[in-house]
């Protein structure tokens, strides 16, 4: 255990946070690369919403804007995962919190497409 204090549910609650899907690219820790969803994204982290064959790989970095706009690679940690067939439901917590100008910026950024 690192010893830092875990955020209450009320705490997560209080993040800003964008509750839509929004295209995601994952990098996994052995090189691999997959599209997504991210859901309920906050400054402290998101759910990734995917399809796949396979088990969920080690996730170390998400992806996060378009091509158009703002694009921030933010590194995450995975701390529960959900299976329904090939549907992954991965809950991830960012391993630094984004700001909440980055945040703006993917949001407005995803509008634009």
């Amino acid at each position: 255990m690192n010893g830092a204090a875990k955020p209450t549910q009320a705490v997560r609650r209080r993040s800003t946070r964008l509750r839509y899907g929004l295209a995601i690219r994952c990098r996994a820790t052995d090189g691999r690369t997959w599209s997504a969803r991210a859901l309920n994204l906050s400054t402290e982290g998101c759910r990734v919403v995917y399809w796949s064959d396979d088990p969920w790989p080690s996730l170390v970095e998400l992806r996060l804007g378009s091509s158009c706009g703002k694009e921030v690679s933010i590194r995450a940690q995975v701390k529960s995962i959900q299976q329904c067939g090939k549907l992954w439901l991965l809950d991830c917590h960012f391993v630094r919190h984004l700001t909440v100008p980055e945040l703006e910026a993917i949001r407005a950024s995803d509008h634009q497409e």
